[in-house]
């Protein structure tokens, strides 16, 4: 399916070219982050995109669509999701006006041919903000375990652990390398620390494993720091929740810096920090007089 984004009438720097524009699925995330990235291209004069979408696409298809961005039609080509940026980066020869990905995990772990200095917006924020953000959101919190298997994080950990030394935050590791030495982790460090971190971990996640581990921690009187709605609303008294709109005007800016010759490099994704008072204060834990604005305070 192929949409085309229309051109905008409002004043300021044309753009001359087209932008195909390669979607990974049509899930609600996505679709936040094109509507962004449209809202971006209207006020743009000249701007012209078509989008595809992987999943209304056979192989053959997207053969298809491959031969047609190599004829030169498209100047730069933008990719929302890891199954784009996989195509993008490892299917089509250097474009002209250059690539950009979005919401794109770990880009340069999940993507061969993708590496940190490129265009785009990853999925990820880095983990000295995190830290950062939880200090200023929990600010009584002073030990923080966090629940990863370290063939997948321990980097993250790492870089965890350096930035929370200078704000009196003790980071606990709880290695885990299984699904199944889960509770006994939990067992053996939840009385030795405040709250439980849980970070994207392929080995750790699951929506079955953060209902129970978020249960056994309210049972044991600890709080949860989640990474997404999901979160919030599955009782974590932390969350970082993205924001896709504001990601996709994000990306949108990119593409247009791109064609006026402006560099383009990895930024932090638009996100939100939001407390859930009513667990919090089941918990008795200490929230901030005055956080700053993208720390809410929800019911």
């Amino acid at each position: 399916m192929i949409l085309a984004l229309p051109a905008a009438s409002a004043a300021g720097p044309a753009m001359s070219g087209k932008t195909a524009i390669v979607v990974s699925r049509q899930i609600r995330p996505f679709i936040e982050v094109l509507e962004g990235i449209r809202s971006v291209f209207k006020d743009i004069p000249g701007a012209a995109a078509e989008t595809y979408f992987l999943d209304q696409m056979d192989e053959a298809r997207q053969d298809q669509a491959l031969a047609k961005f190599g004829d030169g039609g498209y100047r730069i080509f933008l990719a929302i999701g890891p199954e784009a940026a996989e195509l993008l980066w490892n299917r089509l020869p250097a474009a002209d006006g250059g690539k950009i990905y979005s919401v794109v995990r770990n880009p340069e772990k999940n993507i061969s041919a993708l590496d940190r200095e490129q265009c785009g917006v990853p999925l990820n924020i880095p983990p000295a903000e995190q830290v950062r953000r939880i200090h200023q959101g929990l600010p009584g919190i002073e030990r923080i375990g966090i629940i990863y298997d370290p063939a997948h994080n321990e980097a993250f950990y790492e870089a965890a652990q350096a930035a929370a030394a200078s704000l009196g935050i003790l980071i606990k590791p709880l290695r885990v390398n299984s699904r199944q030495s889960i509770s006994e982790i939990l067992r053996a460090h939840l009385d030795s620390i405040d709250c439980l971190w849980m970070i994207p971990d392929q080995t750790v996640i699951s929506e079955t494993i953060i209902h129970y581990v978020i249960k056994t921690c309210l049972v044991q009187g600890k709080s949860v720091i989640g990474y997404n709605k999901f979160f919030y609303e599955s009782g974590a008294c932390l969350s970082f929740v993205f924001d896709f709109h504001q990601i996709g005007r994000q990306t949108g800016a990119m593409v247009a810096d791109l064609y006026q010759g402006k560099p383009c490099g990895r930024q932090t994704p638009a996100y939100e920090v939001w407390l859930n008072k009513r667990v919090c204060k089941r918990l008795e834990t200490e929230l901030p007089e005055n956080p700053p604005p993208m720390i809410k305070v929800q019911p």
